[in-house]
């Protein structure tokens, strides 16, 4: 047989071998919208094109990440890890938009992506989109600006921007990504009446440091507790948070742990139950601050 056909028949049977662990492994392929074989049958052709087994397992990458799980990932020797410039994209207004870049490149939060290498932003989104990794649309969005923009860590990648001052500008920026960690566990009273707290991560703190943050903010009116973009962590931790905010026993989640090669499933209950005194009513104040804060 020849090389190629040799690269392509190992490809297939590779991509084979992992539809059928994950038939057999997976809780919820339904759920996530595999309810017959097409998906197979879409990677298939896909990586019949493929030039090497590396192009082929990023192809299967593709399909892991069409479920959408966090927890559920495809990796092997050598993987490629790909970077994006020191900057974070975001949609507004149907408009391709910088939301955060490192001081040190002449980039500024509100400037407008045009091109990307010379495509149109928004028509290079539009393609990143439909196949997007994240459980809710928002992830998405996030999922999508990011591969919209990433690359070999060291390759260059060409911007065109819109800037209300300065008009269009492009520049050249290297992709070596952008380390931004943020505290797991922050506060600051945003005025008189409202507190915020931010939990970035769940873990790697001790639910006695949240307890202290907390009650600083005993006597305003409002708090903001902000979970935005986390990155994941122990569920025990944030019911043990949950439980200064509840007088009663609250469901936090049920799972259903599937037996490898099996249809019987065992279900696992999650709950937070009351830990402490702290009442938080919201009462009094300005009725549009009140208005915001219910709605965050």
């Amino acid at each position: 047989m020849p090389a190629q056909g040799c690269i392509k028949s190992e490809s297939l049977e590779v991509l084979k071998v992992l539809w059928d662990a994950l038939k057999d492994n997976y809780p919820m392929m339904e759920y996530a919208g595999a309810l017959d074989d097409s998906w197979f049958e879409e990677y298939r052709r896909k990586i019949e094109r493929a030039s090497d087994l590396n192009e082929a397992l990023l192809i299967m990458d593709r399909l892991v990440k069409r479920l959408n799980d966090y927890h559920t990932r495809l990796e092997w020797p050598d993987k490629p890890a790909f970077l994006t410039p020191p900057v974070t994209l975001g949609l507004v207004d149907n408009q391709v938009v910088v939301l955060r870049s490192e001081e040190s490149i002449p980039i500024q939060p509100g400037d407008i992506l045009l091109k990307v290498d010379d495509e149109d932003a928004k028509t290079r989104f539009d393609r990143e989109m439909e196949e997007a990794f994240g459980a809710t649309r928002y992830a998405r969005v996030r999922s999508a600006c990011r591969r919209m923009i990433e690359g070999p860590k060291g390759s260059k990648v060409k911007f065109r921007l819109l800037n209300p001052s300065k008009g269009e500008f492009e520049l050249f920026l290297e992709r070596r990504g952008w380390n931004r960690r943020e505290p797991v566990l922050s506060s600051s009273s945003i005025d008189d009446e409202v507190g915020y707290i931010r939990v970035s991560l769940w873990g790697n703190f001790d639910v006695g440091e949240f307890d202290v943050i907390l009650e600083k903010f005993r006597s305003k009116p409002y708090l903001v507790i902000d979970v935005r973009d986390n990155e994941g962590g122990s569920d025990d931790l944030a019911a043990e948070v949950v439980g200064r905010f509840i007088d009663r026993k609250v469901l936090c989640s049920i799972s259903f742990y599937r037996r490898a090669g099996t249809n019987v499933y065992e279900k696992w209950i999650g709950f937070a139950e009351p830990r402490g005194e702290w009442r938080y009513e919201g009462q009094g104040g300005c009725p549009d601050k009140r208005r915001m804060c219910e709605r965050m």
